[in-house]
């Protein structure tokens, strides 16, 4: 026996503090004592307090503690075993000998287990803790049963004790069949009925070693299908713990059959002749010498139930035969078979073993939220193994989601990375899982080898690939992500075997798995694990990537070319789908020193990113090809274009005047009108962005540019621009002239994304004008069509025209909404601009709304962005803040505010939006305000200040209003 100990800090039982380390637990259960209340009545409270009595001086003069009651049972520990069954004798004796009330039969049912049970709160817990309690619910009313642990650690037996065998007996809730014994001796009944379990079934399925963690969803749907399905086939990439689920899944189904459930490893028989008699040996059958162990099963099983478990057959795919005559001449035998390949017999439920649930990428976890996702509990689990008391915290949850997420939660993989936290730190860990495959070795040294390193498991299964299916592996690895079927085809044609084919085998070889798209098409995914051996492993890598690359300049051209056409959210959602192969291709073409091929593909993606918010990307990736110096002087040119309107969006106004200049020298000297057109197009826009400046030439000269090549799209976008402008200058004729143009170029190219421009500036000049029937129903079409192409630029934009009109309705509460959406948009976009007018906007609707305290947070945000953009921000940002400040009561501070922004406006050339001073009236008046910027005498303290002296002034006041507002 091991050693017992009382801790100072262990839970007091009755009569002292509980042992520690190896001890008995004795159970104790009064049978029938319903019955005895229905006989007894009053009576029973005086059996319930002598039974207990007796019990409690049994236990105590065996140097037992009592530790708890519930109801009629009670609880002790002894630290003895030989001590636990005197005691339980005796007590028994003394039961049996003790008058009870009008002569009833009082009996009690024991139970005793030896183990090792954690302290609890003036208790025991732990797996020992069950395990006691259901031998002494499996035993009858006088009966003592204890475990196989009790019985070892008891001897020598008590003087006139002795303990007879009950045999293997299942007990409820535990997995494992527990050996029971009696005991027995002088005044002990001895004869009693069966017990109350289950026999054990007979198995040969191992003990488990660690605990199983997740996978209930799976374990309920199997157990569902064994009762139908006599063939289950559990296939998955090798490391996704097919065995281990079967093997759970084998347990759990022992009851249901109760002749026999048979671990039948085949990892070792390389012959599949042999198949049938290792599942003779596996059932202990007598050799059958010449006859067909198919058939001698089938006359050993007859009448009978029994569950097969067939453990690593892929490497013997011939065997299927072996099986599917099995099924007929044994139909009392169920098969469940793990493989990385199905049999494809007839009858077989193929069941695909997934990954375990990681935690989604790039969104942040709380540690709790983090334990609850089975790749973590997994790798948690098992590090504790190797590091006791290693948990979750605030320190390495981030490091421990990253952990999970680049494992794909592959089992294997998370086990092997487990142990290595006794050397590596949860963030030195997943920044070293770059190279997974190197690092992810030193599994149990009791396990095959193919399962002690990931690079192992992998391998075990490649070398059963036959080469075509190597080749299209190999081309199939470099993708970043899963690839369209018709894309593999075009991609890795193989004039010897059809692409269709050979993918299929993949897939049953549980290499690919087939992932469904809401359009119907079937896009193939290879774990990271699997496509790093691939490369690993790979005759002509480089090849393979080029081919890639020439697919993805072949796609972006496809895609540059109708994208602002009938085609347009198909293309976009195809460039989405396709982007991180993309960006694959570009690095590939500039490691190989080709900045032309890897320059076409960025111009070829440029819209995508421009529509879809892609911004950085694009930015970064055109970044590093003009760093390159592409040799082509048009494509160069091109790349600057594209890096000034990815730069507009971001507001870097400064660095795309400057890319803009340099492409219009490069197009001017080679008369490329075509690009020329669109550089000039994008120089108004920075020129229509400065107060009061429209230049009219350069319109002009744009205008003729893309008529001259015949491009309506670009001149439409232009119209839209200039038409934009006007609408501000509240030139509203022009500025629907313009627009109407623009919107039949748009309609007439089948270009969704220019018709929503078009009509969101439509239905901001109606609502200038109180036309608002019609102005929701432009502005509501324009949002509509932005959702459908998902850009979020385009949302953002209509969502704050929208708002507007709202404004100008008076409905300021349904105008909040839309605000936010533009601030939420506008934010993750870090376009700059947007943010600060959107904040000022939500600012000024929610002071007057009453919302000061979140009205002031706006404001202040709003006046320190606008610091670094165009004066009409910063104006903007000053008059949200006064009316803030008004509606807060600080109507001083207010009134300076809004003259210093009147005054602003006045000498910039700055006017106020159509829209804006009908909002603004309505504000000065509920504050009672009447400005008049000339009516303060200069160099006084009440001198109308600057824009910037302003803006100090609001910040400051905001600062020490928000607190109190």
């Amino acid at each position: 026996m091991g050693p017992t100990t009382t801790r100072s800090d262990a839970p007091e039982g009755r009569g002292g503090r509980l042992p520690s380390g190896t001890v008995t637990l004795l159970f104790t259960d009064l049978q029938g004592s319903t019955r005895l209340v229905e006989r007894l009545g009053s009576k029973f409270a005086t059996v319930l307090s002598d039974h207990f009595q007796l019990l409690r001086s049994s236990i105590a003069a065996n140097g037992g503690l009592e530790f708890g009651t519930e109801g009629d049972a009670m609880f002790a520990v002894f630290a003895r075993a030989r001590d636990a069954l005197a005691a339980a004798a005796e007590a028994q004796l003394a039961l049996a000998a003790h008058r009870w009330p009008d002569r009833v039969d009082v009996k009690v049912r024991m139970g005793l287990h030896t183990g090792t049970p954690e302290h609890g709160p003036g208790s025991y817990v732990g797996h020992d803790v069950n395990r006691a309690a259901r031998i002494s619910g499996a035993a009858h009313g006088g009966q003592v049963l204890l475990s196989s642990a009790t019985r070892a650690l008891a001897a020598p037996l008590p003087p006139g004790l002795d303990v007879i065998d009950v045999g293997l007996h299942r007990l409820k809730d535990i997995s494992e069949p527990e050996h029971l014994f009696q005991l027995v001796g002088d005044g002990l009944t001895r004869d009693f009925p069966p017990l109350s379990t289950q026999t054990a079934t007979p198995t040969n399925l191992p003990r488990e070693r660690t605990s199983f963690v997740g996978r209930t969803a799976e374990l309920d749907e199997l157990a569902a299908l064994l009762p139908t399905r006599r063939l289950i086939t559990l296939t998955g990439p090798g490391g996704t713990g097919k065995t281990r689920l079967a093997l759970h899944l084998a347990r759990n189904a022992l009851a249901e059959f109760p002749n026999g459930v048979w671990l039948v490893r085949l990892a070792e028989v390389q012959d599949p002749g042999l198949v049938g008699a290792a599942i003779t040996g596996a059932m202990g059958l007598a050799d059958v010498a010449e006859r067909d162990p198919v058939v001698a099963l089938g006359e050993y099983t007859r009448g009978q139930r029994h569950l097969v478990l067939l453990d690593n057959v892929e490497h013997l795919m011939s065997a299927a035969g072996t099986v599917a005559e099995l099924l007929d001449e044994a139909p009392g035998i169920s098969v469940v078979v793990t493989s990385r390949e199905v049999l494809r017999i007839r009858g077989e439920q193929a069941y695909v073993v997934d990954t375990l649930p990681v935690p989604p990428a790039g969104t942040p976890m709380s540690p709790q939220r983090l334990r609850d996702i089975d790749a973590v509990r997994l790798f948690v689990d098992r590090a504790q193994a190797v590091v006791p008391g290693f948990e979750v915290d605030e320190t390495n949850a981030g490091a421990l989601a990253e952990v999970a997420h680049r494992l794909e939660g592959l089992p294997l993989a998370i086990e092997l990375a487990a142990a290595r936290v006794g050397v590596l730190s949860p963030q030195e860990l997943a920044t070293r899982l770059e190279s997974r495959l190197g690092v992810l070795t030193g599994g149990p040294s009791d396990l095959p080898e193919r399962q002690r390193t990931l690079r192992g498991a992998i391998a075990w299964s490649h070398e059963l690939l036959g080469p075509p299916e190597r080749r299209l592996l190999e081309q199939l690895s470099v993708f970043a992500a899963p690839v369209l079927l018709a894309t593999a085809e075009q991609v890795t044609a193989d004039d010897a075997e059809p692409v269709l084919d050979v993918l299929t085998s993949l897939v049953n070889k549980s290499f690919l798995r087939r992932l469904a798209t809401p359009d119907g098409r079937s896009r193939f995914a290879m774990l990271e694990s699997v496509k790093a051996y691939a490369q690993e492993v790979a005759e002509d890598l480089p090849r393979c990537r080029d081919e890639h690359a020439r697919h993805y300049e072949a796609l972006t051209e496809e895609i540059a070319a109708d994208l602002f056409g009938p085609r347009q959210a198909e293309l976009l959602n195809r460039a989405e789908e396709e982007s991180a192969d993309v960006v694959a291709a570009i690095g590939w073409c500039l490691e190989q020193g080709d900045p032309d091929r890897a320059g076409r593909i960025a111009v070829g993606m440029h819209g995508y990113w421009r529509l879809r918010a892609q911004l950085t990307t694009g930015r970064h990736l055109v970044k590093r090809v003009l760093a390159e110096r592409p040799t082509d002087p048009v494509l160069h040119a091109s790349l600057l274009l594209v890096a000034a309107r990815l730069g507009v969006e971001q507001a870097d106004f400064a660095q795309v005047e400057v890319t803009l200049a340099a492409a219009e020298r490069l197009l001017r000297e080679r008369g490329e009108d075509a690009l020329l057109s669109q550089v000039l197009s994008e120089q108004l826009a920075l020129d229509l962005r400065r107060p009061g400046g429209m230049p009219e030439s350069r319109a002009v000269e744009a205008i003729e540019a893309f008529r001259r090549v015949h491009d309506p799209v670009g001149e439409g976008e232009l119209r839209i621009r200039v038409g934009a402008v006007l609408a501000m200058a509240d030139r509203r004729a022009e500025a629907v002239e313009e627009l109407n143009s623009a919107l039949v170029l748009m309609q007439g190219a089948g270009n969704t994304w220019g018709q929503a421009h078009a009509l969101n500036n439509l239905g901001y000049i109606a609502a200038t004008e109180g036309r608002f029937d019609e102005a929701e129903e432009l502005l509501g079409s324009s949002l509509s069509m932005f959702e459908s192409l998902n850009t979020p630029e385009g949302i953002g934009e209509a969502a704050e025209s929208l708002a507007e009109a709202r404004i100008q309705q008076g409905r300021l509460d349904e105008a909040v909404p839309l605000l936010e959406r533009s601030l939420a948009i506008a934010s993750e976009l870090g376009f700059h601009p947007r943010m600060s007018l959107a904040l000022a906007q939500l600012a000024s609707c929610r002071a007057l709304l009453g919302d000061l305290g979140v009205a002031a947070g706006d404001a202040l945000r709003a006046a320190e962005l606008s610091r670094t953009l165009g004066s009409d921000l910063r104006l903007d940002a000053l008059e949200a803040s006064g009316t803030v400040l008004a509606a807060s009561g600080q109507e001083t501070v207010a009134a300076r505010l809004l003259a210093a922004a009147t005054r602003g406006r006045a000498e910039l050339g700055v006017p106020l939006t159509p829209l804006v001073p009908r909002r603004l009236l309505d504000q000065w008046e509920s504050a009672e305000l009447r400005l008049d910027a000339e009516s303060t005498p200069a160099g006084t303290d009440d001198a109308v200040l600057d824009i910037d002296e302003a803006l100090d002034l609001a910040e400051h006041q905001l600062r020490r209003a928000q607190p109190a507002l």
